[in-house]
């Protein structure tokens, strides 16, 4: 059975499970979402907490 034209790019347009993983990113990331947490959980008073939460929600993320 001949696949479609679209099934057959399908997983090439997969960005996931096509990308080799980027070691030097990932621990980069893991280690700032450590101390993220450790920032909220043992830092920061409750009303710090909160003031921070807010300040990141106003924050502009740039899309890549």
């Amino acid at each position: 059975m001949n696949q479609s034209s679209l099934v057959q790019m399908t997983s090439a347009l997969d960005i996931i499970l096509t990308r080799s993983t980027d070691l030097a990113h990932f621990k980069y990331a893991d280690m700032t979402n450590q101390s993220h947490h450790l920032l909220l959980e043992a830092v920061l008073i409750i009303q710090s907490c909160k003031e921070y939460t807010l300040q990141l929600q106003k924050f502009k993320f740039s899309s890549d």
